[in-house]
């Protein structure tokens, strides 16, 4: 589940490029419904929002995102280098739900 959250996080950076967190959190928060109703897990990052602050305050420390002087979210050059990584890991099905979600 904590690579999944991750992977919902940066695919949803990696579409649009960079947005504010707002939007972000909004935009996880629907693909991870969807996603709970198929697997059953529950994804509270998305739900709670003190654990989604706490999560994007973390994904920033450790460098996976960046922030402008705007608070605008963009992804770290690594992690677009690890997204080949992560496509061939996820079963089709999970991808499925995640690139229809950010569609």
């Amino acid at each position: 589940p904590a690579l999944k959250r991750f992977y919902i996080v940066m695919s949803t950076i990696w579409k649009n490029n960079s947005m504010n967190k707002e939007d972000l959190k909004n935009q996880c928060k629907e693909i991870a419904r969807g996603i709970e109703v198929r697997e059953g897990w529950p994804y509270p990052e998305f739900s709670d929002n003190a654990k989604f602050e706490n999560f994007i305050y973390m994904m920033r420390e450790t460098k996976f995102f960046r922030q402008d002087t705007q608070g605008n979210l963009t992804a770290a050059k690594i992690t677009k280098k690890a997204k080949e990584s992560y496509d061939k890991f996820f079963d089709k099905k999970f991808l499925e739900l995640i690139g229809n979600s950010t569609n």
